[in-house]
């Protein structure tokens, strides 16, 4: 039976590929525009959860396992920067199955990981400031 942290949080992600899978759906219009005024659009929303994954892909789920130190976090303004950017430029399809294919690795890596080690805590340093 799967840890409830664990199910949880697979639970969540399968429910956000669902939805995110749903924005194709919509125009053009509602994926560039922001959301409110001064907020981000969707296309800048799912790039930026996009590149997060890949974050914790490969600079924190490596760390947990092993005795390396974890290395420091990105600069969070620039990081989400990028990502926004990036979300900007591409358009709404590639971005949407480029979330769903980086979602669905964390899913796999996050289901591999055995049951016993979710129960742990863990000190990480998220940015050098």
């Amino acid at each position: 039976m799967l840890n409830s942290i664990k199910k949880q949080l697979v639970e969540h992600h399968n429910r956000m590929i669902d939805w995110v899978k749903s924005l194709n759906r919509f125009g053009s219009d509602l994926w560039v525009n922001p959301i409110e005024k001064e907020k981000w659009s969707s296309a800048e929303i799912i790039s930026h959860l996009q590149a997060w994954d890949r974050f914790i892909m490969e600079k924190r789920i490596p760390y947990f396992f092993s005795e390396e130190l974890f290395p420091l976090g990105p600069e969070v303004e620039e990081f989400n920067r990028k990502a926004a950017i990036e979300g900007r430029n591409m358009e709404q399809d590639d971005m949407i199955k480029k979330f769903v294919h980086t979602r669905q690795e964390l899913l796999k890596r996050m289901e591999s990981i055995d049951e016993g080690q979710w129960d742990k805590h863990w000190s990480i340093n998220f940015s050098s400031s």
